[in-house]
């Protein structure tokens, strides 16, 4: 929502949106698992409030692509976040 110009009330929503997300990712793949001491790890809840709200490079990169997203992932990379490209990019790209 950052670079999007939208405001915090539309961040929330979206992080509200990416936890109901991450709730039908555990239950669909690992149904065999109680979900919610998995969730409280930091594969869940917690990566999703630094991933949305602080200052990590996943973040900065995210903005800077809905601020321009004609630009390689590479280049926004080297100009946002000092050449790291976000968790998952790559993995992304390989099976897409």
């Amino acid at each position: 929502s950052d670079g999007a110009g939208f405001g915090f009330n539309t961040k929330a929503a979206i992080a509200r949106l990416g936890a109901v997300e991450i709730s039908k990712f555990a239950v669909h793949f690992y149904p065999q698992h109680t979900i919610a001491p998995a969730l409280q790890e930091a594969c869940g809840w917690t990566d999703l409030i630094v991933s949305s709200f602080g200052n990590s490079r996943n973040r900065r990169w995210a903005e800077a692509f809905a601020r321009d997203p004609s630009r390689s992932d590479q280049a926004i990379a080297d100009d946002s976040v000092d050449g790291r490209v976000p968790t998952g990019i790559r993995t992304i790209n390989d099976i897409a």
